[in-house]
């Protein structure tokens, strides 16, 4: 008999804690878009981009976790992009333990080719991701950084072979 008591009460507990969850992302998500922008236009910092200049970026889920904060339906919200031809939606894969301690590598499986065309396009974006227990998912503070080193690198490299830019010997390209 004690035994069913303690495995009613895991189970409300369990319940209790998924509800909470579930909760817990709705409330992050109906609030997400203007919780951002609001944090950006209150700021004194000045490396953060201009309020106006970021107002119309779009907004990409992290695969998996991060489409979870972004309302469904809402083109202009979720990375929707249209073209002439076709209507595709854009989410990026950066995996946390692309950037763990002694792993500073990039995958080839998650390249991530489609963020720079948009990145082009719009001269930035905002990604969502979600972390438990965290200020920051490790994708952000560790395999995104990994990410945009390469890909400058990358470009400079082709930058430099087209005779786009000039260095000045110290091999950033300035």
């Amino acid at each position: 008999m004690e035994t069913s008591n303690v495995n009613g009460r895991q189970k409300r507990k369990l319940a209790y804690r998924s509800r909470h969850r579930l909760l817990s992302i709705d409330r992050d998500s109906k609030y997400l878009k203007d919780r951002v922008l609001s944090a950006i236009a209150n700021s004194d910092d000045s490396t953060l981009p201009n309020h106006d200049d970021c107002n119309h970026w779009p907004w990409l889920p992290n695969k998996q976790c991060g489409s979870w904060y972004l309302p469904p339906h809402n083109n202009e919200f979720n990375g929707t992009i249209s073209t002439e031809t076709a209507t595709t939606k854009t989410e990026v894969y950066f995996k946390s333990t692309d950037g763990h301690v002694g792993t500073y590598a990039i995958s080839l499986k998650r390249l991530n080719l489609q963020l720079l065309e948009l990145l082009h396009e719009y001269k930035g974006c905002f990604l969502v991701d979600s972390s438990v227990r965290k200020i920051l998912p490790d994708s952000f503070s560790r395999t995104i950084p990994i990410w945009c080193c390469v890909m400058n690198r990358i470009i400079l490299k082709y930058r430099k072979d087209l005779g786009l830019c000039k260095t000045d010997g110290d091999g950033d390209g300035d």
